[in-house]
């Protein structure tokens, strides 16, 4: 009979009152008697309580009459939670709560519906004004954890971008850095070779060098580079020629030896046969369990000598 249980278009308990065709009955109207019926355009109410009322449409939203012999004037216009108010005492505006309707400019015409019960005046206000403070607390902390979430989601995207460009230059550096090194060692060895040259040149006219045939210069090259580079014992005559060799170290003795004989293989073999005679001795190199540093070492002044173009796979 009173609504309880039923729920309004917001989802909340409705006013807890009986509205029947001619019997009304609430906490603040208390018992009251009515009749409705239009007559020519005006709609009449008769209520045992309030009297008389004569009302009619004059625009969309607005209505106007006469109740008790005093002129009535109702407006509400807008769409959405905020609307404007007109009433013979003026112009105001209203916004609807969860809780119920709050007017700016007039607050003790705001009303608050609480589990059904209906509070309007300044209690209604005063509750209104709590809910508000609540209501800008809780969207404060929702506007931050938003804020938080959208820095978080473009944090990730610039640490996402800045992977993809590290991932693009990384490598251009990493290339860089290696040529750069190689090129650095190449400038040491280039310069530890061009101090060690004019000691083979002097070696490569002795005529135990000179008058080598060509097979026998290739073979001589293959032993210095591959069993020399493994400090591993050379045929005495190898052994030989090295001890006539003023050097500081073992390892510049071999080099210069090399030197030599690749200078005056040079001089005897023709150009196409330069490249097949490193790649045999590379291929022995690497069979007999991969170069040493030193092989390396014989096998860059053997290509820098004669001027090959090697490219590293």
């Amino acid at each position: 009979m009173f609504g309880i249980g039923e729920k309004d278009s917001d989802g909340r308990q409705k006013r807890i009152e009986h509205c029947g065709r001619h019997l009304r009955i609430s906490r603040t109207g208390g018992v009251a008697v009515r009749e409705q019926i239009k007559v020519a355009g005006l709609n009449l109410t008769a209520n045992s309580k309030h009297g008389i009322r004569a009302t009619t449409r004059i625009a969309k939203g607005t209505n106007a009459g006469f109740q008790n012999g005093n002129f009535r004037l109702r407006g509400r216009y807008g769409k959405g939670p905020t609307k404007l108010n007109l009433s013979k005492s003026g112009i105001s505006a209203s916004t609807k709560t969860a809780i119920g309707t709050f007017n700016w400019m007039k607050p003790n015409r705001s009303s608050v519906k609480l589990g059904g019960v209906q509070i309007r005046g300044k209690n209604a206000a005063a509750i209104q004004m709590v809910y508000a403070v609540f209501a800008l607390a809780v969207f404060a902390v929702q506007a931050v954890v938003v804020i938080i979430v959208f820095l978080a989601q473009m944090l990730w995207l610039a640490l996402q971008l800045l992977a993809l460009f590290l991932c693009w230059l990384l490598p251009i550096l990493w290339d860089g850095c290696v040529r750069i090194g190689e090129g650095s060692v190449a400038a040491v060895h280039g310069h530890k070779r061009s101090k060690l040259m004019p000691a083979a040149e002097t070696l490569a006219d002795d005529p135990q060098i000179s008058t080598m045939t060509l097979y026998a210069l290739e073979l001589a090259l293959e032993n210095i580079i591959v069993n020399g580079g493994r400090l591993q014992s050379l045929g005495p005559p190898v052994v030989y020629m090295m001890d006539t060799i003023d050097a500081e170290t073992v390892t510049d003795r071999l080099r210069i030896m090399q030197l030599a004989l690749a200078t005056a293989y040079r001089h005897k073999a023709e150009e196409p046969a330069l490249v097949p005679l490193y790649l045999r001795i590379d291929d022995q190199c690497v069979e007999q369990g991969g170069r040493t540093r030193l092989q390396e070492l014989m096998l860059e002044d053997y290509a820098a000598l004669n001027r090959l173009k090697l490219k590293a796979e």
